[in-house]
């Protein structure tokens, strides 16, 4: 049970990461708003790289 939810887990930071990032890359493409840009893709990155790594130390 703990180990579906831990893959959903998984799964819905890869999604919602990517789509934080190809937001954000959006963003920077537009040029109007370079906070908004760098937030969201700092986000992304974290959600796809960062975050599920800390549930497997």
């Amino acid at each position: 049970m703990i180990m579906a939810f831990m893959n959903i887990v998984f799964l819905l930071s890869l999604i919602i990461g990517l789509y934080l990032l190809t937001i954000g890359i959006w963003e920077l493409r537009e040029g109007a708003n370079r906070k908004k840009y760098i937030t969201l893709t700092t986000i992304g990155l974290f959600l796809i790289f960062v975050f599920p790594r800390l549930f497997t130390l």
